[in-house]
Parts: structure tokens; sequence; C-alpha cells
């Protein structure tokens, strides 16, 4: 298990040895000379002497020459702070020591000797930012098209949006997060803060049903709003959107529809955006005069 404030003190380690025809893990007491002590059954394995002719060393194993491929599998539980900023995320480093097994005569060739020698100086493996609530969210579906959606007045934020921080928020359905910046109480903004931006995150896991982002937003101000939006970091198909409408001017517009994906080719919408499997929208909204005021109701994915 692992704890917030304790997450420096979880150092759980894994030992891989080679068995045969030594076992490094059984055997590695060491005599005045710092020589590996084996019984005699292991010695067998590792070289013949008969009478007083030169013995005979044995070649490593099979398995010394050619390795082997290992795979490992573990899991944690992981418990995480209150929502504060990137609590939930997670970084893995692995130290690794190796020890490598010798044998042969002395270097004045009197005695048979076995040593064992560690690497320990061999750069840590450090893995990239593990963000676990991305990874935890569930694929939207067809069946259910509004699973995916956010309601900024009525669902609960992990992280409330305030000036000059971020905020957090995850659908119901655990189908949708939504994070970023620039945003205050009721996701109004005035651009004080900069910059305003928007970041969602999705799952899909079929490739054949059309998807279509839908914001309910409008402008608090005359002056009205710019939206760019980029699907997947993909700037070459960055998507321009205007937000010039006060609240209550109806659906068509105080909601944007942005299609991410239309399989129909005889649409002048057509277009494949997402991939499977974990998709983004980056949104930055900028203001088009001054005195410029923004309101983000809600997101939906269907």
């Amino acid at each position: 298990m692992l704890r917030a404030g304790r997450s420096q003190n979880q150092a759980p380690s894994w030992t891989w040895s080679q068995e045969y025809p030594w076992n490094v893990m059984q055997f590695r007491a060491v005599d005045a000379n710092k020589n590996i002590v084996l019984p005699d059954y292991v010695l067998a394995r590792l070289y013949q002497k008969i009478g007083n002719a030169a013995p005979t060393i044995f070649p490593p194993s099979e398995l010394s020459l050619f390795g082997v491929d290992q795979v490992a599998k573990c899991s944690w539980f992981v418990v995480p702070q209150p929502a504060v900023a990137n609590s939930d995320q997670i970084t893995v480093q692995h130290a690794i020591t190796i020890g490598e097994g010798t044998h042969g005569m002395n270097g004045t060739g009197t005695a048979f000797q076995v040593t064992l020698h560690y690497y320990d100086t061999i750069t840590p493996v450090t893995s990239k930012v593990i963000e676990l609530g991305r990874l935890a969210l569930d694929p939207i579906s067809d069946y259910l098209p509004l699973d995916a959606a956010v309601n900024f007045a009525e669902d609960p934020f992990q992280i409330a949006p305030a000036p000059g921080a971020g905020f957090l928020i995850t659908s119901r359905s655990n189908k949708m997060r939504v994070t970023g910046t620039g945003f205050g109480p009721g996701m109004t903004t005035d651009f004080s803060h900069s910059p305003v931006s928007v970041h969602i995150d999705f799952k899909v896991a079929e490739d054949q049903e059309d998807i279509t982002l839908f914001l309910k937003h409008w402008k608090t101000s005359p002056a009205g709003s710019m939206l760019t939006i980029v699907v997947n970091g993909d700037q070459s198909r960055t998507i321009i959107k205007h937000v010039d409408s006060p609240e209550g001017d109806g659906v068509d517009k105080n909601i944007t529809a942005i299609t991410l994906r239309n399989r129909d080719y005889l649409s002048s919408d057509y277009c494949d955006l997402v991939g499977m499997g974990l998709n983004s929208v980056d949104i930055t909204v900028q203001p088009t005069g001054t005195g410029c005021t923004y309101q983000l109701r809600a997101i939906a994915i269907a």
C-alpha cells in the first residue's frame, strides 16, 4: 500500500538469481580471501580434478552464456491525499544492482576460486510521470451517449476553480476528466489570470461510432471570446470557434458542437481525430475585445 506522505519510504526489493550451477542467493559466504565458500557438490559442477593433473574448468552454463528473459508483475494500492494539484501523479524508479559470479584458477594458478562481484553504479531507471486519474478512466460507450459529461454548476469538483489556480473534475461515470486554469468560481473568467485553458481526457474503445464534443458556454460581457481547440496534440488540425452569444440565446447559440469523428464519407464534417485508447482535447480561450468575460457551464462527449 502506497500512502501519501510516506511515498518516499516505499522501496520494495525484488531479487532474481541463477540457481544452477551455483545458487548465488544460497551460497554467498566468503572466506578470509573473500572467495565464495561452496559445498563439494556445487564445486563438482564448476571444475574437475583428477589426481595430480591440472583441473579442468567447466565453462559457464548455457543460461549464463545466453541469458533469460524476465517478466515481473506487481500491484500497488494507492491511497492519495485529498485532491490537490498533481496529487494523483506518481513516478516509479528502479535502482538496479547486478551481481556477477565467476569461477576459475587464482592468479598464481595454484587454487580454484569462486568470486562474486556487484555492479551497483548502474543509472536508476525512472518512469515518466504516471497520472493515475487518466489511467483510471473508463471508455465512453455508444449506448449511453451522455455518460461522459460534467455540469460545472451541479457536479462536484475534486479541485474547485479559483483565480490563479487549476481545477479538476471527473464525470460521475468516470468517463471524462477535465482540468484547466484561469477560471474562478462558477467556471467564469475575466482573463485576468492567464492562460485560460481546459484540458479534457477520455477513452475510446471502438473505432466506428461517431463522436462529438459539446460545450455549453456563453459570454457575460459585450465582447466575445475565441476558442482554439487541439485534439490529441495535432496542431495541424486546429479548430477555431467563437462565442458571441449571451446566456439564454438558446441551444443553437449557447452550445458549440465539435465533431471528433464522423465516418460518413459524404458529410462535410467527415473526420476522425480520435484514436483507440486515451484521447485528449486542449481548449484555449482568448478574449476578442476589452472587458471580455466568459462562462463555461457544461461539457459532454457523445
